[in-house]
């Protein structure tokens, strides 16, 4: 009798969780202006005693307010005056919880407000050097300088803020999940919406639309010059370093550092509003760190730490043996992304890798 029953009580269970698991928050638009409803939809499993919806910091998971809700259609901004009444606005998570289990895929609320600016630290220098008295002349002793020095100027970034911060609205998207499923394993990434929202959803559009299918890691740098390890890349549909989706982003200064597994946006090294498709996951901090404030870090590898070991270890050379300068951080056989995978993350604050925990990079 006991083998009879139980079957049925697994059955039981099995319904009862793909109820629960298929509750979710969602937004009924992608964008909404400011001071008007940001419609949503609440999906409830029928044996719900209760729902809330917490409003969460989204690099902590901490929970700054919350309110009792019922299934069906509301207004997130009615339940959350202080979206746009914050005196800074900044990025928020509505995280959906069902008889005080957190369900579904959290909301990002990302606030539309004034961009920074961003440029070269030389071009930044001459312009202010072109204000000052004896214009000409300040201006020729800066491009006297030395090259190198000249080249690690352009390499800088240097963000300013908008004279007046103007909240035009909120973007609100469900969060989700990436996974690249590559010729050399698979790689599961979080995205950070915390550190750097526009950037976090470019990449999830991009990904979602399918454009990293077929595309390879192309550039593989196992160490710099000081012997740390530094980074792989990927996100080029050419696979020569030079190709993108046909248009770029503005930077976006992020607060993510970079440490192994950390994803970032690749870019031209003299121009900070080049930001396209290629992207670069860090082999190491001790490799990474001068990236930080330089490069927008927007995600992170959370399952793969073997695959980014397994592309890392891979033997590149130059493209042509007869010519020196030819890409000589090409793997001989580039790994392939062979499928993008996307789904709704997880209720709860994404996992992390250990960097500790890695063995360093062999060759």
């Amino acid at each position: 009798m006991i083998r009879s029953v139980t079957p049925f009580i697994a059955i039981v269970a099995a319904l009862c969780f793909v109820q629960a698991v298929s509750a979710q928050l969602t937004p009924d638009r992608l964008y909404s202006g400011v001071n008007l409803e940001i419609p949503m939809r609440v999906e409830l499993p029928r044996e719900a005693l209760r729902a809330e919806i917490h409003l969460l910091a989204p690099d902590t998971g901490r929970i700054l307010t919350r309110s009792a809700v019922d299934g069906g259609s509301i207004d997130l901004s009615e339940l959350f005056p202080l979206i746009w009444t914050e005196r800074r606005p900044t990025v928020r998570l509505a995280q959906l919880v069902v008889d005080e289990r957190p369900i579904g895929a959290p909301v990002v609320i990302e606030p539309m407000v004034s961009p920074t600016r961003a440029e070269d630290r030389l071009t930044s220098i001459l312009r202010a050097a072109a204000l000052l008295e004896n214009a000409i002349e300040n201006v020729r002793s800066i491009l006297s300088l030395p090259i190198p020095a000249r080249e690690r100027l352009r390499g800088e970034v240097v963000v300013r803020e908008p004279a007046e911060v103007v909240l035009s609205g909120v973007r609100t998207w469900v969060l989700e999940r990436i996974t690249f499923e590559t010729t050399a394993g698979d790689l599961e990434i979080s995205l950070r919406p915390d550190a750097a929202p526009r950037t976090a959803f470019h990449f999830l559009s991009l990904s979602k639309g399918g454009f990293y299918v077929g595309t390879t890691f192309h550039r593989v740098i196992a160490e710099d010059a000081q012997g740390n390890p530094f980074l792989i890349q990927g996100g080029d549909p050419t696979g020569t370093g030079v190709g993108g989706p046909g248009f770029s982003i503005d930077f976006e200064p992020s607060s993510l550092q970079h440490d192994f597994g950390i994803v970032s946006l690749a870019r031209l090294p003299d121009d900070p509003n080049s930001g396209g498709s290629q992207f670069f996951i860090c082999l190491s901090r001790a490799g990474c760190a001068n990236l930080d404030g330089r490069y927008t870090a927007f995600a992170e590898v959370v399952r793969g730490a073997s695959t980014i070991q397994t592309i890392a270890a891979l033997p590149v050379g130059p493209i042509d043996p007869d010519d020196e300068d030819s890409a000589r951080e090409r793997p001989l056989e580039p790994p392939v992304i062979t499928a993008v995978r996307v789904r709704p993350a997880t209720p709860t604050l994404p996992e992390r890798l250990e960097p500790g925990d890695v063995p360093p990079v062999e060759r």
